[in-house]
């Protein structure tokens, strides 16, 4: 596998689901409710079992997606979960 450091874009976001755009240029929809789910009891995932909130989700200054709880998620992990097409 590449060596992959960063998100460069979010591409779109769904409940759950978020579309990355990653430095080697590869665009991936990674599927985060398992994740969500089987870490619900953890204080700052909780929040994101809410859809609204799960949509607030943004770019943290390392290329992860960081939500306003401060939990991120690291794009190296995003990358592999990520699904292409």
């Amino acid at each position: 596998m590449k060596s992959v450091t960063r998100i460069f874009e979010i591409q779109a976001v769904e409940p759950y689901k978020i579309t990355c755009l990653f430095q080697d240029k590869t665009s991936k929809t990674v599927d985060l409710k398992p994740f969500l789910e089987k870490n619900s009891r953890h204080k700052l995932i909780n929040p994101l079992l809410n859809e609204r909130f799960f949509m607030q989700v943004t770019l943290d200054h390392l290329g992860g997606l960081l939500w306003p709880t401060g939990f991120d998620f690291s794009p190296l992990s995003a990358y592999q979960m990520g699904q292409t097409g």
